[in-house]
């Protein structure tokens, strides 16, 4: 009788630190996995703030003839026929982008860089954040030109990271 609770008090004491260790191996691995998914997640809301800002953006009616802001990339890029307010398409549509960037990411104190390439006049905008910065994500949305022009206009948004 002694033997058996000698036995019983052993394997009460091995379970206890069984259970100590398994404790201690969760809230190990709790603390290391906390530490990851902000750096994932931080990278990943860049990269789609990059491309949903610039889906957004190409989608936003224009007063100028009722064009959004996608048509007249694609009218600077080929005939820059468009004529809004006295300006040339072009520059209305470099005022309107100015314009929605100051109410978005500058306001928001995102380092950037915007560019649009092919336009008629270069289109580009910049807040301490050079396209040639190595540590960035990039929003990218190819604009088609066809059946004006057999290529595409690019609209470029890199977010550079704090």
């Amino acid at each position: 009788m002694k033997n058996k609770k000698k036995a019983q008090m052993e394997i009460m004491g091995l379970m206890v630190i069984v259970v100590l260790i398994a404790i201690s191996i969760f809230f190990m691995v709790s603390f290391r996995s906390n530490n990851q998914p902000t750096t994932i997640k931080k990278d990943y809301s860049d990269t789609q703030l990059g491309t949903n800002f610039i889906l957004a953006i190409l989608k936003v009616d224009t007063e100028c003839q009722g064009l959004n802001i996608e048509e007249l990339i694609k009218d600077c890029a080929t005939q820059n026929r468009v004529s809004c307010s006295g300006i040339s398409g072009c520059e209305y549509l470099n005022q309107s982008i100015d314009f929605l960037l100051n109410k978005t990411l500058y306001n928001m104190s995102t380092r950037f860089n915007f560019t649009i390439e092919k336009a008629k006049i270069p289109i580009s905008f910049a807040n301490e954040c050079e396209m040639s910065d190595e540590s960035t994500t990039t929003g990218f949305q190819p604009i088609p030109l066809y059946p004006l022009r057999n290529d595409n206009a690019f609209v470029k948004l890199k977010i550079c990271k704090s």
